[in-house]
């Protein structure tokens, strides 16, 4: 069964057309990855940076991070408690790469991290997540096997002392 994805990865196009996922070859965003329509391009129709619309959806999702607990890969305190802030690298090293840090103070025991290191890791914490969860759906649906031969047993037991009692009940 396939994932819905969030609204911030563009699947397609104001126009309709399904967006295609491209790789830059400019001299400023070089190897870059992007977003667009997969028939036009130009104004009015999708263009989007694959990194920023990757980094916009796990944002989106950090607002499920207040009712569901996710992976703490991706900082978003700092550890003197400022709400951490995304930027884009200017260096020579690492031009346009994103990155994560402190949104009060830049330096040493103030977070920084690398986006793409940071979403590596998240999805690597979730897949672990994901696979304690799908162990405990399997003991959960054994355990409703288990109540289901108890319930069959139990209403059998009724019927041989109460003869005229009756159930209907679809599940068991």
């Amino acid at each position: 069964m396939a994932m819905e994805v969030g609204p911030c990865i563009p699947r397609r196009c104001p126009c309709g057309a399904a967006t295609v996922v491209l790789t830059s070859k400019t001299k400023e965003n070089p190897g870059r990855r992007f977003y667009r329509c997969g028939v036009v391009f130009g104004e009015n129709h999708v263009f989007k940076w694959a990194d920023d619309a990757v980094l916009e959806e796990i944002e989106a999702l950090a607002v499920l991070d207040m009712a569901m607990e996710v992976g703490p890969c991706i900082p978003r305190r700092c550890p003197c408690g400022a709400a951490t802030v995304v930027l884009t690298s200017k260096t020579k090293e690492n031009p346009g790469r994103r990155f994560y840090r402190c949104g009060v103070v830049f330096g040493e025991n103030h977070v920084f991290k690398w986006a793409d290191d940071a979403v590596l890791e998240e999805i690597e914490a979730l897949a672990v997540k994901q696979s304690v969860m799908e162990n405990e759906l399997i003991e959960i649906k054994e355990q409703l096997l288990d109540i289901k031969k108890i319930l069959r047993r139990l209403f059998r037991w009724l019927r041989h002392f109460l003869p005229n009692f009756e159930i209907n009940v679809s599940y068991v």
